[in-house]
């Protein structure tokens, strides 16, 4: 609830039934059921637009235009943790080491195909080192001298 309320807390009374709304419809890793599918046998769409219809209370049309309002500002607050992220990570990125043809390098196991009967957790991490036949540097690419058995 404190990601929706307003840093004075003073709307706290008025998301009360959206909260409620979100607890209901959030599906649970243990049961892999949301408590609307358990207590009353189905599952409620999200609303996608509200109709202008004078027909409509407006307790309801309000309701539906704050869970719209969320909606939206929920979308973006992903939108823009992705960007964040994305940001600190390439602060981490480290530049490409300067490989070149004829230098020993080893090869990492993680993605390599093993033989038939053969557990990867019984194999190393690293293997090598392999001499550079070919480098492509601008790419990151390598072709490695490799056994025949790999």
């Amino acid at each position: 609830m404190c990601t929706v309320i307003q840093p004075d807390q003073k709307d706290w009374l008025s998301q009360i039934a959206l909260m409620e709304f979100v607890i209901n419809t959030s599906i649970s890793e243990m049961t892999c059921f949301a408590l609307f599918e358990l207590n009353g046998g189905y599952m409620p769409l999200v609303i996608l637009e509200i109709r202008s219809d004078a027909a409509i209370p407006r307790g309801i049309q309000w309701f539906a235009q704050q869970a719209l309002e969320n909606l939206a500002a929920a979308h973006d607050t992903i939108i823009e943790a992705c960007i964040f992220q994305m940001h600190l990570a390439n602060l981490h990125c480290k530049p490409d080491p300067e490989l070149e043809k004829g230098a020993l390098v080893y090869f990492l196991t993680k993605n390599l195909n093993l033989p038939k009967g053969r557990a990867r957790m019984l194999c190393p991490k690293w293997v090598g080192p392999y001499k550079i036949l070919e480098a492509y540097s601008e790419t990151s690419n390598y072709v490695l001298e490799l056994p025949m058995a790999l």
